[in-house]
């Protein structure tokens, strides 16, 4: 099981099982909410996914690919948790972890992206990762 939780420690989650995939997105979307270049993601089923604890702030928005994608964060100190989106290769809704709210300490290198979405916007000083698919679009298909 991994666990997350949010800076004040307000917000917990976890789940169980291993990532659907792990992403790296540079959506406009991803940009404004990481304050950075892309996000990086860990994309699990909606069904292995729980909130242990607190009740997130959530805010709803059409995303890059045209759906639906409904953030969830804490209303204390403000860190993104995780989104939720619909699956639209499998039906039901997958859970989009923000990897680094992830509790231990090696997530990050543990959860290394394997994808890249929306790579027609990333940036000219960010290289491809090496050994991750490219996808210009919502990479919906690899998911």
């Amino acid at each position: 099981m991994q666990t997350g939780r949010c800076i004040c420690g307000g917000i917990i989650i976890s789940f169980e099982g291993r990532p659907m995939v792990n992403v790296l997105c540079h959506c406009g979307v991803c940009r404004k909410l990481s304050g950075g270049p892309y996000s990086t993601n860990t994309c699990i089923p909606e069904q292995e996914f729980k909130l242990e604890k607190g009740i997130p702030k959530e805010y709803q928005f059409t995303g890059g690919s045209g759906n639906s994608v409904t953030i969830y964060f804490c209303d204390i100190c403000s860190t993104l948790m995780y989104s939720k989106c619909a699956n639209v290769t499998n039906g039901g809704f997958i859970i989009v972890v923000k990897t680094g709210v992830l509790s231990d300490q090696n997530a990050l290198e543990e959860n290394q992206p394997v994808l890249e979405i929306f790579t027609r916007n990333r940036v000219s000083w960010v290289q491809p990762l090496a050994g991750a698919t490219q996808a210009e679009g919502s990479g919906s298909s690899q998911i």
